[in-house]
């Protein structure tokens, strides 16, 4: 596996992108495929998304985060 479990879960942001240059092998934006994101929330989202119940997995080499349910939460203002 090119990444570990350790990285599920995590938000993109600086600390990620500087975390992913270290790692080395890994282009930080995913383009090779390394990674895959989920949007969960955003400006023009009605409601944001929070993952209440997952379950880290490994498959054929590969971790994910299979997302069991979610629970859509109102806009903080």
């Amino acid at each position: 596996s090119v990444m570990g479990e350790e990285w599920l879960g995590r938000v993109v942001d600086a600390n990620l992108v500087v975390d992913l240059e270290k790692a080395g092998n890994i282009t930080p934006c995913g383009e090779a495929g390394e990674y895959h994101t989920l949007v969960i929330g955003g400006p023009i989202f009605k409601k944001d998304l929070e993952v209440s119940t997952a379950e880290r997995i490994m498959r054929d080499n590969h971790w994910y985060l299979d997302i069991k349910s979610v629970v859509y939460m109102e806009k903080e203002v």
